[in-house]
C-alpha cells in the first residue's frame, strides 16, 4: 500500500472513497448513494468530473455538458469535434446543433430545421402554411415567396401575393385564386413567341 491511497470513510458525506496520491478519486455519498468519478460532490446517481459534466439521474435520463461547436457535449473518440451540442437562452432560442469536423451541420430548434447543405428526406415533408404572405416552402432571405396549401388547392406567392394557383381539378390559374378552366390568366396581357 503507498501512502495516500486506498479505500476509506469520507467523514462529509458519511460515504466511501476511493484515494490515490491523497486524492478523492471516486465518492460513494453516505445519505444519498450518489457515486461521484472526479466529483466530490455529486448530485446525480452518478456523475463524472469536477462540476457534474455527466450525470445519469435516478430516473435514467443522461444530462452531458452543453458543449460548442468544435467540441460537442456527446461525441466520438476517433472524432471529437464531431456530434451534438447545444446552445441558447429562452425557450425559443434554444438550439440543437450538430457539428461534423467541428462545422456546424444543422440545427433544430423548437420551430425550425435548418442545413448547411442539402435535405433529403426517404418519406414526406409536412409544413403547416397556408398564406401567400406566409408560405409553407419558402426561402430565407424572402419569407413571402415561396408555396402554400391553399385549402384544396396548391398556390404560389411572390411579395406576400398569390400570383399562380393549381386547383385540386388540375385548373392553372395566374391572377385568380378560382380558375374555372383548364388555365386561366387575369390581369393583363398574354404574349407568345418573342
Amino acid at each position: 500500500n503507498q501512502t495516500g491511497t486506498g479505500l476509506g470513510y469520507h467523514s462529509l458525506s458519511g460515504g466511501m472513497e476511493l484515494v490515490t496520491d491523497s486524492i478523492t478519486r471516486m465518492l460513494i455519498q453516505g445519505q444519498t448513494g450518489n457515486v461521484g468519478i472526479g466529483d466530490s460532490s455529486p448530485v446525480s446517481l452518478f456523475t463524472v468530473g469536477n462540476g457534474d459534466l455527466f450525470q445519469v439521474k435516478p430516473t435514467g435520463h443522461v444530462l452531458g455538458p452543453k458543449g460548442s461547436e468544435t467540441s460537442p457535449g456527446y461525441s466520438f473518440t476517433a472524432d471529437s469535434d464531431t456530434g451534438m451540442w447545444t446552445y441558447g437562452g429562452a425557450p425559443f432560442n434554444k438550439y440543437i446543433q450538430f457539428s461534423i469536423d467541428g462545422v456546424v451541420a444543422s440545427s433544430i430548434s423548437p420551430t425550425s430545421l435548418s442545413t448547411n447543405g442539402a435535405l433529403f428526406a426517404g418519406g414526406q415533408i409536412y409544413a403547416t402554411g397556408t398564406t401567400p404572405f406566409e408560405p409553407a416552402y419558402t426561402f430565407i432571405d424572402d419569407l413571402e415567396k415561396g408555396m402554400y396549401s391553399a385549402g384544396q388547392d396548391l398556390g404560389f406567392s411572390t411579395n406576400g401575393l398569390n400570383r399562380m394557383i393549381i386547383t385540386d381539378a388540375g385548373n392553372v390559374g395566374i391572377g385568380t385564386t378560382n380558375p374555372t378552366q383548364k388555365f386561366v390568366v387575369t390581369g393583363g396581357d398574354i404574349c407568345l413567341g418573342t
